[in-house]
């Protein structure tokens, strides 16, 4: 069998790095995607090319958290009056009348901007492209062109090829339906508490983790695995989950299972 395990949304915050690294270097992480926009990517990219420099770093394009690498000017119906991101919520809440409100060339302006800047930083094209939160038709379609034109593989299509279920999550968010009225979904405290992706392992309730170990195929973690700062509470309700998920990453139950079965830990690059 083997095992692709994915951070995404590596340097959201400088903790938010920290928890990457620790994970790549004391677990079993095995590929992360970076927010190239964030101010702590620079941090990240230079601690995780001194410590783990044969690391499979990719990037998640993000539309909806911090602030944009182009000119807000240019791309109005992404940002607010302060010229930071618009969170999903509030696309998500659009979406009820107007599903494709982004216009494609703002959304082709700054996922350029931001596959740019992950060349400068780390000196050579992301392993993989993935999405990040929200999008529609318009995100997408520049999303999918910005990668033909780059040619960087999309970490969607290339598990898709290989007939890896894509969005495995730990912890089973897709059991998460209720939202408010600003279009949050539920993570609060007590739902992302109640959520620990460890008990989930140990209780035996990651099925496909047991099919594939049974079929000698391939599996695919995804986490959002990171430490937590007051800057990533204050950017993300999606935030304690990712300390829990650092420590099932970490945790001697994970990487004594996957000694004991004999799996090999690889990255979207060994797919390709």
């Amino acid at each position: 069998m083997k095992l692709i395990v994915t951070a995404d949304d590596f340097a959201i915050t400088f903790a938010g790095a920290d928890g990457v690294i620790h994970a790549a270097t004391y677990g079993c992480l095995t590929e992360t995607g970076l927010f190239s926009n964030s101010p702590a990517a620079e941090y990240g990219v230079k601690r995780l090319l001194s410590e783990c420099p044969d690391f499979c770093l990719g990037q998640d394009i993000n539309l909806v958290t911090g602030r944009p690498l182009s000119d807000p000017e240019r791309i109005p119906s992404l940002v607010d009056e302060e010229g930071n991101f618009r969170k999903s919520g509030y696309h998500r809440m659009l979406d009820k009348t107007n599903p494709n409100h982004i216009p494609y060339e703002e959304a082709y302006i700054e996922t350029e901007a931001q596959i740019l800047k992950f060349i400068d930083l780390v000196g050579k094209k992301p392993a993989y492209l993935n999405g990040h939160s929200y999008g529609c038709e318009n995100t997408h379609k520049a999303f999918k062109d910005l990668a033909v034109k780059y040619e960087i593989p999309v970490l969607s299509e290339v598990l898709a090829k290989c007939n890896i279920p894509g969005g495995m999550d730990t912890a089973p968010w897709n059991a998460v339906t209720t939202m408010d009225a600003n279009g949050k979904w539920d993570f609060s405290p007590a739902t992302q508490l109640d959520r620990d992706p460890l008990k989930f392992f140990t209780e035996g309730k990651l099925e496909y983790l047991n099919k594939a170990l049974e079929e000698d195929g391939i599996a695919h973690i995804h986490t959002h695995t990171g430490f937590v700062d007051r800057d990533l509470v204050r950017l993300s309700s999606f935030n304690l989950i990712r300390m829990m998920e650092a420590d099932f990453v970490t945790s001697s139950e994970l990487n004594n299972w996957i000694k004991e079965n004999n799996v090999e830990l690889i990255s979207v690059r060994d797919l390709l």
